[in-house]
């Protein structure tokens, strides 16, 4: 029995591409929000404070609607000394 590799006719293969760019990179994205989401989300509030957000940002941080602000470093002097 031998087997053999056929091609997919151009419409199929369009439907695939049309199927991946509409169904799976976004459930792929949302899923990957999802866990970031959760990930943040069980940090306490001192490590929150360690990467430089708040708790009340962190839905738009996930989002990509608000950038992060950066944490301090104590130990590096500031530009302005």
């Amino acid at each position: 029995m031998s087997s053999k590799i056929t091609a997919l006719p151009a419409r199929s293969t369009t439907v695939v591409r049309l199927l991946d760019r509409l169904v799976v990179k976004p459930l792929a994205s949302w899923r990957a929000r999802q866990l970031a989401l959760e990930e943040l989300t069980a940090l306490d509030d001192h490590m929150l404070a360690d990467i430089g957000i708040t708790r009340g940002e962190i839905p738009g941080i996930v989002s990509g609607k608000l950038a992060p602000h950066r944490a301090v470093n104590e130990n590096e002097p500031s530009a302005a000394a």
